[in-house]
């Protein structure tokens, strides 16, 4: 819609500058829509839907904890 009314406004009953005109509109607004909508994916995940490398990732401890004698290097 915009490019339509961009292309009246400005080339005044040349029909080929005004479908020029909507074509841009057109591809400029698609391509910002799928900008925007790309930013959906950047959102937080519903609670206990977050994506995981295991079935159930608190059943088991992360890693071991080390145990030293003294401080490193010593």
């Amino acid at each position: 819609m915009i490019g339509l009314v961009v292309g009246l406004l400005a080339f005044d009953g040349r029909t080929a500058a005004i479908l020029a005109a909507v074509l841009g509109g057109v591809i400029g607004g698609t391509l910002d829509g799928a900008f925007v909508g790309s930013f959906t994916s950047l959102g937080s995940p519903d609670p206990g839907r977050e994506p995981s490398e295991t079935e159930h990732p608190l059943a088991e401890p992360s890693a071991d904890e080390e145990h030293a004698d003294g401080p490193p290097g010593s």
